[in-house]
């Protein structure tokens, strides 16, 4: 499997240790897995399912509450959505800079900080017809 790019050059930017190499999981199975917390400090900053229950919340960096929050959490915890312009949609483990949508807190510590979590699987799974074929 191929290494991210936002991972790459967050590596080599901030002199962080090298990436493992990627291993892809379902969204499901994240929050099955590590168990993404809610965020408690803005109730705005959480996700709720079609039935109006909580499912997990989300960090910003832009608040300085928040920041001092993230930089309290081991990064083992800390999970970062990414957005890289045709390379890769997703979460993946450890905090990332570069490409960076939000910010995750798990109950469960990562082991790899090659894990992404791919959260197109499910819709290509599920909703074939509406996500876009990777071969495109």
């Amino acid at each position: 499997m191929s290494k991210n790019i936002a991972k790459i050059l967050d590596t080599y930017l901030f002199d962080k240790d090298n990436v493992e190499e990627s291993t892809t999981i379902s969204n499901e199975e994240w929050i099955r897995k590590y168990k993404p917390i809610a965020n408690t400090n803005d109730e705005n900053h959480n996700y709720y399912n079609a039935d109006g229950q909580l499912v997990h919340g989300w960090f910003d960096y832009s608040t300085e509450e928040e920041r001092n929050y993230l930089k309290s959490i081991p990064e083992n915890r800390l999970w970062t959505e990414i957005h890289s312009s045709g390379s890769f949609e997703g979460i993946v483990a450890g905090a990332v800079a570069f490409d960076r949508l939000e910010y995750y807190i798990t109950e469960i510590p990562w082991e790899n900080n090659g894990i992404e979590v791919d959260y197109h699987i499910e819709c290509k799974e599920e909703y074939p017809d509406c996500c876009q074929d990777e071969e495109e």
